[in-house]
């Protein structure tokens, strides 16, 4: 083989791999470019714009040294040391020499390639046949450097598509609208610098995850760490050498379809669990959501500052359903009923069914009074036409209870427990209709006098006795118990006591709120409950009072369940914001004969 004074050939061959066929191809790709790198040069000497002079001899050092022209590569380097460290008298005097170095180079170089043979000729066009198979993989090379951006085609083509852009900008531009496998991305460009890009790749949400090798002349280990400090997967040095090239590239490509395939089945076990966490918030009769699911996206909503209503809905009679017409009949009913409400919710609003025949819907952002009984009524309209259209002889209804969040509380138990002391009161007074929760509290505020007269409230308690005589714990119907109990009274000779229970703030510049005081009265009805003996009945009058009657007990013995049931109230509460006051009294019997 033929060896040069400025160049060597066994050199270049060396730096290639040995493949002869891509050191003349690199051969050619040098000579053709070689216009272009010394208008650069001279340009940038003239104009003094020492970035760009430092690229391009940058370019010139690693191409040099890529077809063994290693003085021509030596001095380049010297002069890309010398502008990078300001020297530019040195650059000055020296660029001379390079050029003269620079073209003696190519005039052996051009010498070199007329004597290859037919043979040679016939190998090289050979291996210029593309294949650009639509299965092949993607890898998008960005190089100023047309030698460089030629060899990475030369090399990677037979295995895979390849795109060149000798711009940072290019290459941008290119993968906003296209993607690919692999970015290979030259550092020392002009423009926007391999960092610079690298850097818009990561900021696109479309690009960020391509894998992005550098091409670079430089191999120290501050070039080496910053690389990877800023994403890059690998790096590749220049001069190419096609069988470290090839298998850098394969062995990423081969990393990032492993990662791939693992995201895939990642992607697909979340998707399997979300679809299994979905399912377990739903109610398997219905569809519906399920308290759980109800519960947490309320509590979410609220903790966000989300103002809505909660509707607690319970369809009236519906055990007379399912003992006429079965279960499975009763299932039909239900899921009647959730068609209805979904028909009636918005998008945003949450339905569930919580248990049995009682469903809840929450309203997001709705908390007109107004807007919130035209809905309820709708609801019960349309559910009660569907039942009617079945055709059943059983009654069956609907009746809601509602809570509004910036009245009545600010979490979901609370409004829960609001609106079903709302329903509780729409199932004992008629059904069939809506009952705010705020409606119940005004109610009893009108009723909630701590001077109340125990004899006022005796007298007003027997009137319109109808004597039948049903004990139910709603105040309404407590005045039936009472007459009974003034009636038994007089028959036996007993003696029976009634306790008025109120509760009243310590501070009485800051009194409870209604939600507060409903969660006290709780724990005093609770105390009531473990104190009394049975036959002993008590029931709400108001918000903060609460009525006991104690069969077969004189006043004084009276004092001492009084006692006992303050005693347990203590023990239960530990607030300390409210005390109580009592008042009792005997109740006496009817005078005439029944």
């Amino acid at each position: 083989m033929m060896k040069t004074t400025v160049f060597d050939y066994q050199v270049g061959l060396d730096y290639t791999g040995g493949d002869e066929e891509f050191y003349r191809s690199i051969l050619q790709d040098y000579i053709d470019n070689s216009d272009g790198i010394k208008n650069f040069l001279q340009t940038a000497l003239r104009e003094e714009d020492w970035n760009t002079y430092v690229v391009k001899v940058h370019a010139l050092k690693s191409n040099s040294l890529t077809i063994g022209a290693v003085s021509l590569s030596e001095l380049a380097k010297e002069l890309e040391m010398a502008g990078k460290a300001n020297q530019y008298e040195t650059i000055r005097q020296k660029n001379y020499v390079l050029f003269e170095l620079y073209e003696a180079v190519l005039e052996e170089a051009k010498l070199f390639l007329h004597q290859k043979t037919d043979k040679d000729a016939e190998s090289v066009n050979e291996t210029s046949v593309k294949d650009n198979s639509i299965s092949k993989k993607q890898i998008v090379v960005i190089d100023d450097d047309k030698v460089s951006l030629s060899a990475a085609r030369i090399v990677l083509e037979t295995d895979y598509r390849v795109e060149t852009f000798e711009e940072g900008l290019q290459g941008l531009l290119y993968l906003k609208s296209h993607s690919c496998d692999l970015i290979l991305l030259d550092i020392n460009m002009t423009g926007l610098d391999g960092f610079q890009v690298l850097e818009r790749i990561k900021k696109d949400e479309n690009t960020a995850k391509i894998p992005v090798v550098f091409l670079t002349s430089d191999s120290d280990a501050v070039t080496e760490t910053r690389c990877f400090d800023s994403g890059a997967q690998d790096f590749i040095t220049k001069p190419f050498v096609p069988s470290v090239v090839k298998a850098r590239v394969n062995h990423i490509l081969e990393l990032e379809e492993y990662r791939l395939s693992l995201a895939r089945k990642l992607d697909k076990k979340t998707q399997e669990v979300d679809d299994i966490r979905v399912k377990s918030y739903r109610d398997a009769l219905t569809g519906l959501w399920n308290r759980e699911y109800t519960k947490q996206k309320t509590d979410e909503l609220l903790q966000a500052g989300v103002n809505g209503a909660l509707f607690m809905i319970d369809l009236d009679n519906f055990k007379a359903i399912n003992d006429t017409y079965g279960h499975l009949e009763g299932d039909v009913v239900l899921n009647l009923f959730a068609d209805t409400l979904r028909e009636h919710a918005a998008s945003q609003d949450i339905v569930s069914r919580i248990g049995g025949d009682e469903f809840v819907v929450f309203l997001p952002n709705k908390t007109n009074r107004s807007e919130l009984s035209g809905l309820a009524s709708d609801v019960i309209r349309s559910l009660n036409a569907r039942i009617q259209k079945k055709g059943y002889d059983v009654k069956t209804s609907v009746s809601i209870g509602i809570s509004i969040s910036d009245q009545d509380g600010d979490t979901f138990e609370k409004l829960y427990r609001c609106s079903d002391k709302a329903l509780y009161y729409v199932k004992n007074n008629g059904k069939n209709f809506y009952r705010f929760f705020s409606d119940n509290i005004l109610e009893e505020q009108k009723r909630a006098n701590r001077d109340v007269d125990l004899a006022y409230l005796g007298e007003m308690l027997s009137r319109s006795d109808n004597g039948r005589g049903a004990y139910m714990l709603d105040f309404e119907s407590f005045h039936h118990i009472y007459n009974f109990i003034k009636r038994f009274i007089e028959r036996e000779n007993r003696q029976v006591v009634s306790v008025l229970f109120t509760l009243l703030p310590v501070d009485e510049a800051n009194p409870l709120d209604s939600e507060e005081m409903s969660q006290v009265l709780d724990l005093l009805d609770q105390a009531i409950y473990n104190s009394l003996r049975r036959a002993d009945i008590s029931t709400r009058y108001s918000s903060i009072q609460t009525m006991v009657v104690l069969l077969n007990s004189s006043p004084e013995n009276a004092e001492l369940v009084i006692r006992r049931i303050i005693d347990c109230f203590e023990k239960l509460y530990l607030g300390k914001k409210v005390r109580i006051q009592y008042s009792l009294a005997e109740i006496v019997g009817k005078k005439n004969n029944f």
